[in-house]
């Protein structure tokens, strides 16, 4: 199996997110990779990326800054997150794609209505 985009890391980040107050966020990536992606092989969890970092944790950071540019989750303090009530709501649902991120005032303010989704986060 290969390891998840960023899309699929949205509803694992907003899951783990709903089941506590403040979360770090290298607690919130660990464990939304044993929580929800626990199954790959070990050969994917040991992919790199060029800056050598682990592929699947660099893919839960960018969901994270997708997340919080959409409003579904928010950082109080340094390293911290929590997730809002559009958030909770969002995760109540048990899904969440680029197409819930791009339809809050949110991300519409922050990237306008011409924002295309990269390439490699897809």
């Amino acid at each position: 199996m290969p390891i998840p985009s960023v899309e699929t890391t949205f509803f694992p980040i907003l899951h783990v997110l709903s089941h506590g107050d403040l979360m770090a966020y290298k607690a919130m990536r660990q464990e939304v990779r044993r929580v929800h992606f626990n199954h790959l092989d070990s050969i994917d969890l040991a992919q790199f990326n060029k800056r050598g970092e682990p592929v699947l944790m660099n893919r839960i950071g960018w969901g994270k800054i997708y997340l919080h540019a959409a409003g579904f989750i928010r950082q109080p303090l340094r390293d911290t997150l929590e997730i809002t009530d559009a958030g909770l709501g969002l995760a109540m649902t048990g899904t969440c794609h680029w197409v819930d991120l791009q339809s809050t005032a949110a991300w519409r303010q922050k990237f306008g209505g011409s924002w295309e989704i990269p390439e490699n986060h897809r």
